[in-house]
This record gives C-alpha cells, structure tokens and sequence, in this order.
C-alpha cells in the first residue's frame, strides 16, 4: 500500500506551510490572539481564496470534493503555527454536518457560502453534567406549530462568538441518557432567547457557554 502524499497533496503540504510562515510568526500569533475576536477576517478569507474552505465540500456545491486525507494535510500544518481561525469547527464540523445531515436546500444554501467563506459554524454538543458522553443531552426541542422550540444550555462551545450560525443538538424523545432521540438543529447566532457567554480558552482561542431559551 502507498502511503505516499499525491503531487496535489504535497502542493497542499506545501501552502499551507507557506501560510504559517508568512502569518504566523509568533510574534504575530501574540498579537492576533490579542485582537477582541481572537483571529484575523483576512486571513480566513485567504484560506477562502486558497481553496481550503472547501477542500471537503462536494463539488456540486463548489468544493473540490477531496478526501479526509486532504483534510488531515491542512490540519497538520495549521496545528503546527497554533491558527486559530475557525477552520476545524467550520469547515470540518460545520460543513461536514451540514453535507451528512442537511437537506438539499440547506445544502445549496449553506455549502456554497462556506466555501467562499461568507458564513461560519460552531457545534453545540457538550453539556455541563454530560462529561464525555454524547448521549447524555438535556437540552429540549419541543414541536411548535411547523418548527420546534429550544429550551436548555451548552458549555464550552468553541468558536461559538464568531459563529454566524450554530448547530445544537437537542432532545427531541428519549430520556436525557438516551443515545435515541437526538436531533440536530441549526440556530441563528441572532435567534431571540439564545444567550452567548463568551470567553478565552487555556490556549487562546474563543469559546462560550450557550443558553436557550425558548429559541
């Protein structure tokens, strides 16, 4: 088995060491994580113009449709320069989610603008009493008229201050505890009712605890 980079991939390698180089000095690492949002919009619309974003998106939606491998070659190198643009919550997390589990009009929507990095996601999945285990969610998702109404919180939700949209898991059957019963909504950062308490993390990025109410 072959387990050596493709010409493509070592052309990836490649930028994205470039781009930690020219922008991440620690010099101006210090200063980035310094700023009130904790990363700069110019280098995020340079990973938008670099391709990056939508390295995993599929090609019907203007990605470029690559592998995980790919994914994993700019993660390493971002990991190296310590970045911290919201890349892995957005166009990992985010976009991944969204191209599993969203429907075709989400899709057309959503994706398209990911990649021409025009909008940026956090996921809501942790829970103060729920420690590692993912099916332990009290946050509720009641049926209301053509909609569903979201009522609980969530702790420590990375990139969640500069999110444009947030993904949540709610409860929508089941007992807390119950890995059934799970659903995932997509909640406007400007929805009424939900709360964002932001704050720095141990290692300089941003983070926040969410509440909802009736949201």
């Amino acid at each position: 088995m072959d387990f050596a980079f493709s010409d493509e991939q070592r052309q990836l390698k490649d930028s994205v060491e470039r781009f930690v180089r020219d922008r991440y000095a620690f010099d101006k690492w210090r200063k980035t994580v310094g700023t009130d949002a904790g990363f700069r919009e110019e280098n995020w619309h340079q990973m938008a113009e670099l391709g990056w974003l939508g390295v995993a998106v599929p090609e019907d939606f203007g990605g470029l449709g690559g592998t995980a491998i790919d994914t994993m070659v700019i993660m390493e190198g971002l990991g190296a320069g310590l970045v911290v643009e919201p890349y892995f919550s957005t166009a990992v997390l985010g976009g991944g989610l969204i191209a599993a589990a969203g429907s075709s009009a989400l899709k057309k929507e959503l994706l398209p603008k990911l990649v021409e990095g025009k909008v940026k996601f956090a996921f809501a999945f942790a829970e103060h009493q729920a420690r590692f285990n993912l099916g332990d969610v009290s946050l509720t998702a009641k049926k209301s008229g053509n909609g569903y109404v979201l009522n609980g919180q969530k702790c420590v939700v990375f990139d969640a201050p500069a999110a444009d949209k947030i993904i949540v898991s709610a409860r929508t059957a089941g007992g807390h505890l119950d890995p059934k019963g799970i659903s995932l909504f997509l909640v406007d950062r400007t929805a009424k009712g939900l709360g964002i308490k932001g704050f720095r993390t141990l290692d300089h990025r941003r983070a926040a605890d969410l509440s909802f109410e009736k949201v």
